[in-house]
């Protein structure tokens, strides 16, 4: 199992990647969001 890649953006804005199909992104609000694999 791989481990997550945290990315930190200039603005602050964490994204947790799990998976190539699942992403968990985190802001500085604390505001939390799950998306597939597709921006």
């Amino acid at each position: 199992m791989s481990q997550p890649k945290v990315y930190t953006t200039k603005n602050g804005t964490k994204i947790v990647s799990y998976t190539k199909e699942k992403k968990v992104i985190h802001d500085k609000n604390n505001r939390t969001w799950a998306t597939k694999g597709c921006k």
